[in-house]
């Protein structure tokens, strides 16, 4: 395929190492970055709202690199249909393409630091979801990876020389030129914008149908598809293990501390799959592909970005950054600290699904920031509508991933119970309020 000789991984360490499953890099390219990964059962900040544990873990700050957004569930995402879906692997491949990126890496001086900089090329390979599509033009949004078109090593960090590549046409004579919009290193997301191709217009491919994934399930039936170890498109299969889990881990510029909230899946995923999807049953997006436990005595443990926030932020980044000169997203600052004041199971008999339900409560609220006046500590939080949608918090993190979507202007309303009564309290999203998530 449209890959160089040495294919190599980014390695991670969870506990032992989590690989962030990227690709497959040139002769003499060395890897990527090594990055601590390690769980974390509690908390996580984003989008100016912390998340503290009732076990007393402390709280990550309002100033932490991560962040989460909302899902459109379909809504602004591309073209797509209602339509009971059939074949989950056959319409989850019309959404997906691989993804090639070069890059430009000093390597060093020739001969004992004399003789000049010498400089070769690397390629690597990843996979990405079509976010949007214009069917008739071939133009598109596609979401992928910050790590698949980031090198640490790379003399510009992110290249400049990026293709595409539809299911069944993964040759270089088939390779669609594209350009990266804008992206962000702590949610490992990136936007890639192609300006027109026919074969994206060929009636082939499809913009992916967003699934809530606040309602993904542990023993959820799941596909993984990608392009694993650069040899084009394939499948997987396998369930959802963990519907919501927190690992630390250092980012692609092998420096930042950062830490993401993952779905774990048993979905066989491999180097190369990194920007691609896990679908539902249905081919929704259930999320995106990002990473791996790599262990001896381990099998099949990967993980993927939950589709609210890979929606979110691909949302925030076009906003903000398509047709600017800047290149990040953007969140909301709230100013609060959240915690689940009591956590249990319940089982669904309609569906069969064992799920977990929080009460979530305001632990403290940051003094000057938006919710100072609206919300007070012992708030219990019910439901938070931003322009107009309605977010039921029935977990922390749904407060968390419903602010990305908040833009300046945008009224935010809590639905409360304060003292044993219900009341909403609002507030109006300022441009002190964004901050820029990189």
């Amino acid at each position: 395929m449209h890959t160089t000789n040495q294919r190599h991984s980014l390695w991670l360490s969870l506990t032992a190492l989590v690989m962030i499953l990227f690709c497959t890099l040139s002769l003499f390219s060395c890897g990527k970055f090594i990055s601590t990964c390690t769980k974390n059962n509690a908390e996580e900040t984003t989008t100016g709202v912390q998340i503290s544990s009732s076990k007393g873990t402390t709280p990550a700050t309002d100033q932490g690199e991560n962040s989460t957004s909302t899902a459109e569930t379909g809504a602004d995402t591309g073209t797509v249909g209602t339509d009971p879906l059939v074949n989950p692997s056959g319409t989850a491949i019309r959404s997906t393409v691989s993804v090639s990126a070069t890059f430009t890496v000093n390597g060093g001086n020739h001969f004992f630091g004399y003789g000049g900089t010498e400089t070769y090329q690397s390629t690597s390979s990843g996979s990405g979801v079509i976010y949007r599509l214009d069917e008739t033009t071939g133009e598109a949004f596609i979401i992928t990876n910050y790590h698949v078109i980031y090198s640490a090593s790379a003399s510009a960090g992110i290249s400049d020389n990026i293709h595409v590549y539809v299911y069944g046409s993964e040759s270089d004579a088939y390779a669609i030129p594209a350009t990266y919009v804008g992206g962000s290193m702590a949610y490992d997301i990136a936007v890639l914008h192609v300006q027109k191709s026919e074969l994206l217009a060929s009636g082939f491919s499809k913009a992916a149908v967003f699934a809530n994934s606040d309602e993904v399930y542990v023993g959820q039936n799941i596909i993984a598809v990608g392009n694993a170890e650069g040899n084009g498109i394939a499948v997987t299969s396998g369930i959802v293990n963990v519907d919501s889990e927190y690992i630390n881990i250092t980012l692609a510029d092998q420096r930042t501390a950062g830490q993401m909230r993952l779905i774990r899946i048993d979905a066989a995923i491999n180097p190369g799959n990194s920007g691609g999807g896990s679908f539902d049953q249905s081919g929704r997006l259930i999320g995106i592909t990002n990473a791996k436990l790599v262990e001896s005595d381990v099998d099949n443990v990967g993980y993927v970005i939950p589709s609210n926030i890979a929606a979110g932020v691909a949302q925030s980044i076009i906003d903000y950054c398509y047709g600017t000169q800047n290149k990040n997203a953007y969140r909301c600052i709230i100013g609060i600290t959240v915690k689940a004041s009591t956590s249990r199971a319940v089982f669904d008999d309609d569906t069969q699904e064992a799920i977990i339900l929080e009460d979530v409560s305001v632990e403290s609220v940051t003094d000057g920031s938006l919710a100072d006046g609206v919300l007070a500590s012992g708030d219990l939080l019910r439901a938070v509508t931003i322009n107009g949608k309605k977010y039921e918090i029935t977990r922390t993190f749904i407060v968390v991933d419903a602010m990305l979507s908040a833009r300046v202007g945008d009224t935010v309303t809590f639905t409360i119970e304060r003292n044993g009564e219900t009341i909403e309290k609002s507030a109006t999203i300022a441009q002190s309020g964004l901050t820029a998530v990189q």
